[in-house]
């Protein structure tokens, strides 16, 4: 019976979980309410969920407050994509409400799901019913309504599970979008596979630990650090990001918050200090660590402590070395104001860097909170504007510039690279008013429209109309405007029909990997004839999953 979960077995409960998210990731990304070959929202919950299980992995059996902490801390950096997010706000709660114990009970459970929803809920701007929120939330009001039913945390779990079955397959009843494609909501099945695998984990049954399987291509999965091109004579002149978590202890030398920030100030920079009852978090950056770990020392004890070359950071970022990651000229000066941009692929990632983007997160994926964060710490500038430019980066972006302290960083709300290529060469660097730069930025965003066109992955329907595998198929944000097996045909009704529907003085097509721009010719020279007055030009990117990306202003 498991009427009682201390620490490690809640970690052991997750870390089932993720193996389980892991093992039927691809069957989440299957799961698209629009039949392309974009879904990763089971990938985004795995590596979510992935980095707090490794961050507890090394010691389990510490204190349930620290292990839920350290939990807590690392799906949130690690969140990416608007599920991977929403996940690691539940899974934040569900933390923050067990904290306080040594002990997870029935009751301790049922509180912490409830704590997880609402912090999923409040995440998102305007909840949506039907998708894994739902999920969540009608799960944990089962349990709720049968506490006094269950014996121990493995009946509320089974409850849970049950009616979270339920809710996914109502999923299509809510969201008519769902029903048109005849699929249940992925996040939601998603949420469903974790909690499978958290029974599973209590019933003694431990799935295969993600690891020997693993792909090596997952969005956001990290390389081995090269250090071959360090020598004797290398020399490292960034220093070292250094980071602490301090527990004060009676009997050490007393702590007072203004000499304490003081001290770091005069020993190196960029320090932020936060304070957590009798624990403190620093983050400094020093060419000494050890004066700076000498002088904490003083105070308590570390629980926990991280210092990163940033000399082999800059190497990396210079290289390339990773697959999502920043590409700058290392920790740049920059001027009042500074631009993060994400590119889903080199060519773009090129072209905005050219345009004036001072760093460019490359993913093809969904990139990670951490991940703009990496990019802002190589950025030195008063304020920093970051373009997600997909709607399922947004909120990873958000959370980002929420936690990062150093800038002040706002999210320019972009959903494709469409609206980062118009904004960029109307920013004016220098400008000190950022707010008036934001306004004209959102107004060049307003008044464009896009629509995509990509190859359907499978069979599939949207609404009455039946998709075959291999078709193009073209959408209007939820609007599907043509299907075909010749790509300028489809690209020709597309661009017809939203010429009917809007003025439009410029039309860029993105053409991605596999299209040659020389193979629209005619199309676009049939267009030309109908539309006299609008103007069409084209851009090659490197993009494989969408094939044309067309923006009209």
């Amino acid at each position: 019976m498991a009427n009682q979960i201390n620490g490690m077995r809640l970690m052991g409960m997750l870390a089932n979980g993720e193996r389980n998210l892991f093992l039927h990731r691809d069957e989440i990304n299957d799961l698209n309410v629009f039949p392309v070959p974009d879904g990763d929202t089971g990938t985004n919950m795995y590596l979510t969920i992935r980095s707090g299980v490794d961050s507890v992995s090394a010691d389990p059996e510490q204190p349930m407050s620290e292990l839920t902490s350290k939990f807590a801390s690392a799906v949130t950096l690690s969140a990416r994509g608007n599920s991977g997010v929403i996940l690691s706000q539940f899974l934040r709660g569900w933390m923050k409400s067990v904290s306080g114990s040594e002990i997870m009970t029935p009751k301790a459970f049922s509180d912490a799901l409830k704590c997880g929803v609402k912090m999923s809920y409040d995440a998102v701007a305007n909840p949506v019913e039907g998708t894994m929120l739902t999920v969540m939330r009608e799960g944990a009001e089962a349990v709720e309504s049968a506490l006094g039913s269950c014996d121990d945390v493995e009946d509320c779990v089974q409850v849970f599970l049950n009616a979270a079955s339920a809710s996914l397959d109502n999923t299509p009843n809510l969201l008519q979008i769902l029903k048109d494609a005849n699929v249940i909501d992925s996040g939601g099945a998603g949420i469903v596979y974790l909690f499978e695998g958290m029974l599973a984990y209590l019933q003694g049954r431990e799935l295969k630990k993600a690891g020997s399987d693993e792909p090596d291509d997952l969005p956001g999965q990290s390389r081995p650090t090269d250090y071959s091109s360090f020598t004797k004579d290398s020399t490292f002149e960034y220093g070292y990001c250094t980071e602490l978590l301090i527990q004060l202890l009676n009997g050490s030398e007393p702590y007072s918050s203004v000499s304490f920030r003081e001290s770091l100030n005069a020993l190196g920079e960029s320090v932020v200090v936060s304070e957590s009852d009798d624990k403190i978090k620093i983050h400094v950056h020093t060419s000494r660590p050890e004066e700076i770990l000498s002088f904490c020392h003083r105070y308590g004890e570390f629980l926990h402590l991280k210092i990163e070359n940033m000399s082999v950071q800059h190497t990396e970022i210079e290289e390339n070395a990773k697959v999502s990651g920043s590409k700058t000229n290392g920790v740049k000066k920059c001027g009042p104001l500074a631009v993060v941009a994400v590119a889903p692929d080199e060519i773009m990632e090129e072209l905005f860097l050219n345009m004036g983007a001072d760093a460019v997160i490359r993913c093809q994926g969904n990139p990670s909170s951490s991940d703009y964060i990496d990019a802002f710490k190589t950025l030195d500038a008063k304020d920093i504007l970051v373009f997600p430019n997909h709607p399922n980066s947004v909120l990873a972006a958000l959370n980002a510039a929420e936690m990062y302290q150093d800038s002040r960083v706002h999210v320019i709300e972009s959903k494709s690279v469409a609206h980062c290529y118009s904004v960029l060469p109307m920013i004016d660097f220098a400008e000190t008013d950022v707010e008036s730069v934001i306004s004209s930025a959102n107004e060049i965003i307003e008044g464009m429209d896009f629509a995509s066109v990509s190859r359907a992955a499978k069979d599939s329907c949207f609404g009455s109309k039946d998709i075959k595998k291999g078709e193009f198929i073209a959408l209007w944000g939820k609007k599907l405007l043509a299907v075909g097996f010749e790509l300028g045909h489809v690209c020709v009704d597309a661009i017809r029909t939203i010429l009917m529907n809007r003025p439009t003085d410029v039309i860029t097509v993105f053409c991605g990997k596999n299209v040659s721009a020389e193979a629209l010719n005619d199309a676009f020279d049939t267009l030309r004839s109908e539309f006299i007055f609008v103007e069409i030009q084209t851009v090659h990117t490197a993009n494989t999953l969408t094939d044309l990306l067309i923006s009209f202003e």
